[in-house]
């Protein structure tokens, strides 16, 4: 650069230079923060760190290097740091986080980087992911006394099946989110007062009774999940039901049981209240549409009762049954609906003769089904009539979706607000374009269509061009817009927008989710292997 250069540069405001900088990766950053102390002391202040940054993965190279560069399932990307100086540094560009993802096999390597996070980041929620049994959680409150969100997960086979005993935990004064998957709670402690959502897995069925005692010092918890837990016996269930209910938890409105066998209560309506406003059954078994119908008579406040059912008959037939006092309370259904086995060539459906109630198309507010076949489950389910309160849609890999299914969403569904087409190989782009067709009788102001497919396939580039030459006609009235974006590097999607000029109705059909538009960070403190700068992938 000569010094004429130099001096333009220089003269530049700083407000224009950090306009400039946000376009850069981190990778550029490093180089460009080289070029003379004001450009160091702008990129490395907090004025103008990387922009976007959601979560940070934190690895011990010895974790990185013998499990997750093995795995070859999901992918995540982290780049080798030699030394904790080293992360300090690149921390200078990044300022903050909401998740810091710690993935450990010895305490020393987690309080270093404890240290780090205490000293640079500004962080809501740590993860840890401890691969060894190691208890950090006094060093984590003494250097983080007002984190407001924690998630811990034991990893390694060894844990797989007995989990790892929490013998203690600390006070923190701001913690509101809780998540213990697969960890034991036997000890003589008590969660902080102020956790308002507790989620608790443990693979051991019987081990949530450890929780249950715990669970009365909660009095600000409004969501609580738990999964895996055996409550198939009547005194069990009743237990967790009493330990739950409004005089013990006041602000208790979400409960979620996944994965749960439970049973029959036989309790009177008078003698347990709740205050829940939503009740979620995830895959759960045993005496399903006994227990629900008794959660719906003593909760009086219920808006929402959630399903999440297998693809059977039997699933089909219990969310039938209750669809009519569902409809006579006012409450909301939100199904989802799971395939997991692939349909032979032989195959028959065993919905040919299901009957779906009226009050169905009166009371589904929200639907979701993954990888799901059956043609014949979605005529009879979604093609036989209109749906007055649905508002959100999602089919994710499932083969039985249709274009006439999509056609009759666009005409049958006014308050439809989201709609998620993923990874679905049998509607084509212009499918699509039904839902323009009818933005004139739709009630709700405005829906967004995420519409996920290969690229090779079709694109909502080509889409758009159909759309403005040869479906002219459906924008008549109304404006349209493309756009390609990109959200950082290898993150990148295509938007279309509509809208009305004459009301607020707008549409937007995009290829991207939410998450893509955040950032993910992945480094590898110390090095087992020679010290690479280049980005490698690997999977978490």
């Amino acid at each position: 650069m000569s010094d004429e250069d130099d001096s333009k540069l220089n003269r530049l405001p700083t407000e224009l230079l950090c306009r400039i900088f946000n376009f850069l990766e981190l990778k550029d950053r490093g180089i460009i923060e080289r070029v003379c102390i004001r450009w160091h002391s702008i990129l490395t202040s907090r004025d103008c760190p990387l922009a976007d940054v959601v979560v940070i993965n934190l690895f011990e190279p010895d974790v990185w290097v013998d499990t997750i560069a093995k795995n070859r399932y999901t992918t995540v990307k982290g780049t080798f740091v030699n030394d904790f100086n080293g992360l300090r540094n690149v921390f200078r560009h990044i300022s903050s986080a909401h998740t810091v993802k710690l993935w450990f096999h010895t305490e020393k390597f987690a309080k270093d980087c404890i240290d780090v996070i205490a000293d640079i980041l500004d962080v809501k929620c740590v993860d840890v992911y401890p691969y060894a049994k190691v208890h950090i959680l006094p060093y984590l409150h003494s250097r983080l006394p007002h984190l407001m969100a924690l998630n811990m997960r034991p990893h390694s086979n060894q844990f797989h099946t007995c989990g790892l005993q929490l013998p203690s935990f600390p006070d923190f004064s701001k913690l509101s989110t809780l998540i213990l998957d697969n960890y034991g709670v036997d000890g003589d402690f008590e969660f902080p007062k102020t956790v308002t959502s507790l989620e608790f897995s443990k693979r051991e069925q019987t081990h949530y009774r450890a929780l249950l005692p715990k669970l009365s010092h909660l009095s600000n918890l409004e969501y609580l999940t738990l999964s895996h837990a055996d409550m198939s016996k009547t005194d069990d269930f009743t237990l967790f039901i009493r330990t739950v209910c409004s005089s013990r938890l006041p602000k208790l409105i979400i409960l979620t049981l996944r994965m749960c066998k439970i049973c029959p209560l036989n309790l009177q309506g008078d003698e347990i209240q709740m205050n829940l406003k939503m009740i979620k059954f995830d895959l759960c078994y045993g005496n399903i549409l006994t227990s629900i119908k008794e959660f719906i008579s003593f909760n009086k406040k219920l808006s929402i009762l959630a399903l999440n059912v297998l693809c059977n008959r039997t699933s089909l037939d219990i969310v039938c049954n209750i669809c009519c006092e569902l409809r006579r309370r006012g409450i909301g259904l939100h199904l989802s609906i799971l395939q997991n086995y692939p349909l032979s060539k032989a195959f028959e459906s065993p919905f040919v003769d299901l009957k779906p109630p009226i009050s169905l198309f009166y009371v589904l507010s929200k639907f979701e089904a993954s990888f799901v076949e059956d043609v014949v489950l979605f005529q009879i389910i979604l093609l036989s009539g209109t749906f007055d309160v649905l508002r959100e849609c999602k089919f994710v890999e499932c083969e039985a979706v249709t274009s006439d299914l999509l056609q009759h969403l666009s005409v049958s569904a006014p308050l439809l607000r989201k709609l998620g087409v993923l990874s679905c190989t049998n509607p084509k782009d212009t499918d699509v374009l039904t839902f323009i067709s009818s933005m004139s009788t739709r009630r709700s102001p405005h829906l967004q269509i995420t519409w996920r497919r290969d690229r090779r396939i079709g694109s909502l580039a080509a889409c758009y061009l159909s759309l403005v030459h040869e479906h002219r006609e459906l924008i008549k009235g109304k404006k349209a817009r493309f756009f390609a974006k990109t959200f950082s590097e290898g993150e990148e999607g295509e938007e279309i927008l509509i809208w009305e000029r004459d009301s607020t109705k707008s549409i937007q059909i995009r290829d991207y989710n939410d998450h893509q538009k955040y950032r993910t960070l992945g480094f590898i403190v110390g090095s087992k292997e020679p010290y690479n700068d280049e980005t490698v992938s690997a999977v978490s």
